[in-house]
């Protein structure tokens, strides 16, 4: 899914400057507005990655049940910025997460 946002950005980049080229130089304002509308899929991409990390920890909690830290995991979503998204079926990425029952 975060590639798909990645490739649909790419391809609305393109597009855009493709767009800007197109128009010359005259319309100062109109290129500002595509700059902001960029900067805002950034901040949605950013987001969006972080609500998917936060879901993947989630299910691990489901998974594991109390052996998963999940707030320490939903923590390293944000502390990260989604840029580290557990994987539950893969150990290593949630094995910071694990811990003994008591």
């Amino acid at each position: 899914m975060v590639s798909l946002n990645k490739r649909l950005f790419t391809e609305r980049l393109h597009t855009v400057s493709t767009f800007c080229f197109r128009m010359g130089r005259h319309n100062l304002i109109s290129r500002m507005k595509i700059l902001l509308q960029l900067c805002c899929m950034i901040i949605v991409l950013k987001a969006n990655t972080i609500g998917i990390c936060i879901r993947n920890c989630a299910q691990c909690k489901t998974m594991f049940g109390p052996y998963f830290e999940g707030q320490l995991c939903a923590d390293a979503c944000l502390k990260f910025k989604g840029k580290i998204i557990p994987d539950c079926e893969d150990i290593s990425p949630v094995a910071q997460f694990l811990n003994k029952f008591k």
